[in-house]
């Protein structure tokens, strides 16, 4: 979660259009916009949550990690 983290902080950063359309920016850019927030509050409740609540965080969010560590090789392979 915290590469993905790191990956939507650059995007946010790095990606953000030269003009006020921003249909036209880059999906990534669009990504970083709509996930950051939520990541960076999953990281906040699995680090600093109980040793139960950490089980149950695990539990809960099971197929959405999986889809973070499949989105993360995505990018790595084709760039987008």
């Amino acid at each position: 979660m915290h590469e993905y983290h790191s990956l939507l902080l650059s995007w946010r950063r790095d990606l953000v259009p030269t003009d006020t359309d921003l249909d036209n920016a880059n999906p990534l850019f669009h990504e970083a916009l709509n996930s950051f927030d939520r990541i960076d509050s999953m990281i906040d409740d699995l680090t600093y949550g109980s040793t139960e609540e950490q089980i149950e965080f695990l539990k809960f969010y099971d197929k959405e990690i999986k889809n973070i560590e499949r989105r993360i090789e995505k990018f790595k392979t084709t760039g987008r």
